[in-house]
């Protein structure tokens, strides 16, 4: 077998002790046709110097990039994309693979047609000292007998994120037909491309953990997740998921579960301190344009007659 050329991406901010770990999680792979694109984003400590120290000490073949200045996960995620030339993209950062995952992963690529984007697999969530916390993220998220589905899994994919990145690969030429897939307005990215990829072709499952996925207290998504800053992250999921439920390709069952996941951001995003009257009128008149539902103006006037909902009152029937 002549094996495609594999493009892995991985970015570093802050954490060289783990993206060593990494690199020799990659080097460890032993796939015989890698292009690695290690990016390292202007960290404030010493990360770049580790990183490129153990390059050199292994005399890693690899593209290292060092930023003079801080650009932020999509201007790198961009700048790492314009020069992937694999046929197979594929993720790694802070985070681990488990042993013999790409070759595997490869051959089943494969056996399929073209009208596959993104395979993907399970995680183990692990800390800092990679200590596993949570064995298997889909039984963690979707119950014990969860079984990853195949094909078109749009629905499953919008109606919660459950599968990480770290976790998939993706095919390069059909990642490239996304239109602006590195938008500053959207904060889980990784969601956002699975949205796409899974709205537009099919994807295959697989119930294997694949990746362990480090939780930090200094990770995007640590930071991102608290009381403080939930508003905006709420707020970037509504603009990423709702333009969806006018998709030509949409079932009627596919935009009732496009609607409820709305739906369910709305009420998050009620119960938060930092969510004013202006900002519930405004999320109310973006789901009736998107959807024509007409709950949306029955909330609309129940907000004007009554004022902003009360943190911890439900605020929705359907």
């Amino acid at each position: 077998m002549q094996w495609p050329l594999v493009t892995v991406i991985t970015l570093c901010y802050n954490t060289g002790p783990y993206v060593l770990q990494a690199l020799e999680c990659v080097k460890g792979q032993g796939y015989p046709n890698l292009q690695h694109i290690v990016i390292d984003d202007c960290s404030k400590d010493d990360s770049a110097t580790q990183v490129q120290q153990w390059i050199d000490d292994h005399q890693y073949p690899c593209t290292f990039i060092r930023h003079q200045q801080n650009k932020g996960i999509a201007k790198t995620l961009q700048e790492a994309f314009s020069i992937a030339g694999g046929k197979y993209l594929t993720f790694i950062s802070d985070d681990l693979w488990v042993e013999n995952r790409l070759i595997p992963e490869v051959e089943l690529f494969e056996s399929l047609d073209d009208s596959y984007a993104m395979i993907y697999g399970d995680s183990r969530r692990i800390d800092q000292d990679n200590q596993v916390l949570t064995p298997s993220i889909f039984k963690e998220l979707r119950g014990k007998d969860f079984v990853a589905p195949s094909g078109n899994i749009f629905s499953s994919v919008a109606f919660d994120f459950y599968f990480f990145i770290q976790a998939s690969m993706i095919r390069r030429s059909h990642f490239e037909a996304m239109k602006n897939p590195f938008s500053k307005k959207i904060i889980s990215e990784d969601w956002a491309w699975q949205l796409w990829l899974s709205r537009n072709y099919q994807v295959f499952g697989r119930n294997e953990v694949t990746a362990l996925y480090r939780k930090l207290q200094s990770s995007v998504t640590q930071t991102h997740w608290t009381r403080e800053r939930k508003h905006k992250v709420l707020r970037s999921h509504f603009r990423m998921i709702a333009p969806y439920y006018r998709h030509p390709k949409n079932t009627e069952a596919e935009k009732m579960v496009i609607f409820h996941r709305l739906l369910r951001v709305y009420g998050d995003i009620c119960q938060l301190p930092n969510f004013s009257l202006r900002d519930e009128i405004a999320l109310m008149a973006a789901l009736f344009w998107y959807t024509g539902k007409r709950y949306a103006l029955r909330r609309m006037l129940h907000i004007l007659r009554r004022g902003k909902t009360p943190p911890g009152v439900p605020v929705f029937t359907t």
